[in-house]
């Protein structure tokens, strides 16, 4: 499930786009996961981000993209320990999670919001 969770909450970067889709301005490709992505064969695109903004604040900008749509989340995925929201944008999707752990610049794991295009 981590794993479907993962390819699902892709994220974006500033002036490029993953078939139309947005990614997320100042969002920053993660490389640790892009490598799980590769070996997965998957039949359509997809790409990993994440950024320190919060969950909140990415939802937010998904949410006002044209042609979007919030699928809501159920069950005990959402708390004030871990939040995970859906968008479809036209035929794609975007997963957004909260925390993904990513290494900073000196190499410590911090907790970033995770997000992931899928198309």
């Amino acid at each position: 499930m981590m794993t479907t969770i993962l390819r699902i909450a892709l994220a974006a970067g500033a002036t490029i786009s993953l078939s139309g889709i947005p990614i997320y301005p100042g969002a920053t490709l993660d490389a640790e996961r892009m490598k799980d992505v590769a070996t997965q064969k998957l039949n359509h695109s997809a790409a990993v981000y994440y950024t320190s903004d919060s969950f909140e604040k990415v939802v937010a900008f998904y949410k006002s993209q044209k042609g979007a749509t919030l699928q809501p989340t159920f069950g005990r995925e959402n708390s004030k320990n871990s939040k995970i929201a859906t968008v479809f944008i036209d035929d794609g999707m975007v997963g957004i999670k909260w925390p993904v752990n990513v290494r900073n610049k000196d190499g410590k794991y911090v907790a970033a919001t995770g997000i992931s295009i899928e198309k």
